[in-house]
């Protein structure tokens, strides 16, 4: 999932900050990178960015 997702290196890091944060399991954190594939793939982007991951 992670490298379908491709992203890059300060998303990732703010999304792992985020992770840590809020206490979300690993199923959480692959749950939330394929709804970011998904609204990434809906609005015709490359890859999923710091919005969509939002």
């Amino acid at each position: 999932m992670e490298a379908a997702c491709d992203l890059i290196d300060d998303e990732y890091a703010w999304f792992e900050g985020v992770i840590e944060k809020l206490i979300l399991s690993a199923q959480d954190y692959h749950r939330i990178l394929r709804v970011a594939l998904t609204l990434a793939d809906l609005q015709g982007a490359p890859r999923p960015t710091h919005t969509h991951l939002i």
